[in-house]
């Protein structure tokens, strides 16, 4: 799509850019960089929105890493964990008629 200016605006991204966006995120730091730079010359978009892409993406990686550690975690808690019966609450004994007169039993 084109705004009045003739400039193309970009609505999302396809698939194949964010498998380039992921694939750069795998090369070592200055490759990297200069891989952000290509993908942002060949699908037109600016070097900014490419990088905030990636730093999206990146972050979403390690949080699915924290949460599939957290869910390994608690499963391997579960494990080692006693089997505990249901403890109910004991039932406390009603006072007779001489405790509620106030004698001593």
């Amino acid at each position: 799509m084109m705004d009045r200016f003739g400039r193309l605006i970009l609505l999302g991204w396809p698939e194949h850019h964010i498998l380039y966006v992921e694939a750069a995120l795998t090369l070592p730091r200055h490759e990297k960089f200069a891989a952000l730079y290509d993908i942002a010359e060949i699908t037109g978009r600016s070097i900014k929105a490419v990088r905030m892409k990636a730093n999206q993406l990146a972050a979403k990686k390690i949080h699915d890493a924290a949460e599939a550690e957290t869910a390994r975690r608690i499963l391997v808690a579960e494990r080692y964990r006693p089997n505990r019966p249901a403890v109910l609450p004991t039932e406390l004994l009603q006072p007779t008629k001489y405790q509620l007169m106030g004698a001593r039993a």
